[in-house]
């Protein structure tokens, strides 16, 4: 993606799957989630034995082409969205420099607002805990599921049933019985 990209989908609590092309973007979007909600960008490529091909930046690479040594850009990514009948938008905001042959991150932004009573608040505690306790980043890879690596579904039935424990608070309650 290069420029602004405006994206609107509303579930409805129902599936929404994003189909294409290889190299349509896919991949991309869903790291672009990642990173805006849990800062975690992986665009690594990877051989089937776990080398690194190539560990493509956050941003499109036609900035470096565009940029002199020394030039300054931002990557910012916006989500908004609704949970609990709150609304929320989430701006994550990440400053790169030039260097000679490619650019380097200097400065990263997170921000939280929420709307309530008719206007728009900045969230001012921990932000990154308010995140995940609305999107638990040990469901993240179940909640926006990579189709082309389906295997994280397979063999890991123990690590789904922990974070689903987590996110309900079910952990607590096979603790409590174990105990007594």
């Amino acid at each position: 993606y290069y420029g602004t990209q405006n994206i609107k989908f509303n579930t409805d609590g129902k599936i929404t799957l994003l189909y294409g092309l290889s190299g349509a973007g896919k991949s991309s979007f869903l790291q672009f989630i990642n990173w805006v909600f849990y800062n975690k960008n992986n665009f690594v490529e990877t051989n089937e034995d776990g080398t690194i091909i190539e560990d493509k930046p956050l941003y499109n690479e036609r900035l470096d082409v565009e940029h002199l040594k020394d030039d300054t850009f931002d990557v910012q990514g916006i989500i908004d969205f609704s949970h609990d009948g709150v609304d929320y938008s989430i701006i994550r905001t990440e400053s790169f420099k030039k260097s000679f042959k490619t650019s380097y991150s200097y400065k990263s932004e997170l921000i939280l607002n929420y709307y309530n009573e008719g206007s728009w608040v900045e969230y001012t505690d921990d932000i990154p805990s308010k995140i995940n306790e609305i999107v638990p980043k040990s469901l993240s890879k179940y909640f926006f599921f990579h189709g082309e690596k389906m295997n994280i579904l397979n063999n890991k039935d123990q690590e789904l049933k922990s974070a689903i424990y987590n996110l309900f608070g079910l952990n607590k309650y096979e603790a409590a019985i174990k105990h007594l």
